[in-house]
């Protein structure tokens, strides 16, 4: 798939997470949470082939978390893109018995 700006899922994401009361100011002005959301909403909407994510959880509130996690089932389902998370544990909410196209590494 070639790369490009979906605006809707974008401007729908953003709403779910809350940023759209922070769209006028500068990214220096965010939060450590609100600047990993507005990554969050740049890769989800990039239309990227191949989507990392290091530590996607750390510095968001648990609702944040919990639209996180939805996301990522989302992007489970589907075979437009690739989406590999690195983190040091499963997140508080992870859906058990998730595993369709996911490898867990254990250690």
């Amino acid at each position: 798939m070639k790369a490009g700006w979906d605006a809707r899922q974008a401007n729908d994401l953003s709403h779910t997470l809350g940023l759209t009361e922070h769209l006028a100011k500068p990214l220096y002005m965010l939060s450590a949470g609100s600047r990993r959301k507005v990554g969050l909403v740049a890769a989800a909407a990039s239309s990227a082939d191949l989507i990392l994510l290091d530590q996607p959880f750390a510095a968001l509130d648990a609702a944040s978390c919990q639209q996180l996690i939805r996301l990522l089932v989302q992007a489970a389902r589907q075979s437009r893109s690739a989406w590999v998370v690195a983190d040091y544990e499963v997140p508080p909410g992870w859906p058990a018995g998730q595993s369709d196209r996911r490898i867990e590494l254990g250690g």
